[in-house]
């Protein structure tokens, strides 16, 4: 087994104190020096001779002048692995500053679920965050570098998704476009935005067609009771508080007695921080509330008839067996069960509540749902405002 030879500077350097010194292995050049308390030996590349010991000893040199003047870093010397790159940093009393070419979006998503996803309050938000990334973004991204996350390969993979709906496109985005940012921001790159590439791409809308605004047809009162009178017993309470509050199936679900507080219902909201609210209690609520609380085997209010959790596979079996069931013996168009909410907002605004209020009772973030949405969406309720007085109660406020 061949040994390392220490090599010696000429005499004439050896005067002036040189920094560190070469070794030589295999017929290969390496430096050696003290740094920070530790010995470094790194390879050059160079075969040993005088030419090339001249320039390893210059290489020292300029090393030894950076390390008195206190510029010296270990990763601008050195091709080093990320493993050296935080230890040497750490030394350095910096912090360890990734490059985009040397960091994979996958990687990046392993240290950044844990901090910014599953501390997410939202339970939908964290599984369809989850979904997007298992099913779309790291197959197509995970073994790929952040430098090489751009605009052509974001314009790719949207390519990819054609068949599905704009705004399904545009769901499997968003996350993209925020861990994105989070990683450009966290290692201070300087990349181009993949994301204005794709806008540029898409004004006309070829990748991903433009938002069509969508009116939900409300329930006529007429339509409603009909509905109600076709629906199975056990559901019609739900159905009922869902059309004077404005609730979803996730907030129904979580309903408890604990949120009937005298004349006001708390509403535990899970898409955002504005579905956090509470809805009057009217006279013509309270009833169905009373039943609710009546039945319950605990203090779960909506359940199905086996008492179990009314989760989303469960309502999903409701509004095939049940809701689907009824608006075809009541003979009206169908409606999706969400239309109970659009259906809540515009009979509201019909009898005279305030846009403000309607936003408060409904949880939006702002008016903009309210005008550009519901104001379109009361066709038909002219007539009907005192029968909606009556359905919703004279003391809905």
């Amino acid at each position: 087994m061949k040994t390392a030879q220490v090599i010696s500077f000429p005499k004439r350097e050896r005067q002036t104190r040189p920094f560190g010194s070469m070794v030589v292995r295999n017929g290969r050049l390496s430096v050696r020096f003290r740094y920070l308390g530790e010995i470094v030996q790194r390879a050059t590349g160079l075969r040993n001779s005088e030419a090339n010991q001249g320039k390893a000893r210059s290489f020292l040199a300029e090393i030894g002048k950076a390390v008195q003047a206190g510029t010296f870093r270990m990763d601008d010397a050195f091709a080093l692995s990320d493993t050296e790159a935080q230890f040497w940093a750490r030394l350095e009393g910096r912090d360890h500053r990734r490059e985009p070419e040397g960091m994979t979006f996958g990687e990046y998503v392993d240290a950044w679920r844990p901090i910014h996803l599953e501390t997410d309050p939202s339970e939908r938000k964290r599984n369809d965050y989850d979904s997007i990334l298992r099913v779309h973004l790291l197959p197509a991204f995970g073994d790929k570098a952040f430098y090489d996350l751009n605009g052509l390969s974001v314009v790719e993979f949207v390519r990819g998704l054609r068949g599905r709906s704009p705004s399904t496109i545009r769901n499997i985005l968003i996350p993209l476009r925020i861990i994105w940012e989070d990683a450009v921001e966290e290692h201070g790159w300087e990349l181009k935005n993949p994301f204005d590439h794709l806008k540029r791409r898409n004004r006309q809308g070829q990748l991903i067609p433009k938002r069509r605004m969508n009116i939900p047809r409300v329930y006529r009162t007429g339509e409603w009771q009909a509905l109600m009178v076709a629906m199975d017993p056990w559901y019609r309470p739900i159905c009922e508080v869902a059309v004077r509050t404005g609730m979803i199936p996730s907030e129904l679900c979580r309903l408890r007695a604990e949120h009937i507080q005298g004349d006001r219902l708390q509403v535990c909201g899970t898409k955002t921080v504005y579905r956090e609210r509470e809805v009057p209690i009217t006279r013509t609520l309270r009833p169905w509330l009373d039943l609710l609380v009546e039945r319950a085997l605990d203090n779960r209010l909506v359940t199905t008839h086996e008492g179990a959790d009314y989760d989303r596979i469960r309502h999903s079996r409701f509004r095939g067996r049940y809701w689907k069931t009824a608006h075809e013996r009541a003979e009206i168009p169908y409606r999706n069960p969400y239309v109970t909410r659009h259906t809540f907002v515009a009979w509201g605004l019909r009898i005279g509540a305030h846009p403000d209020r309607m936003v408060e009772l409904a949880g939006h973030g702002s008016r903009q749902m309210i005008y550009e949405r519901y104001g379109m969406n009361q066709r038909g309720l002219e007539e009907e405002v005192e029968e909606i007085r009556r359905l919703f109660g004279e003391d809905f406020r």
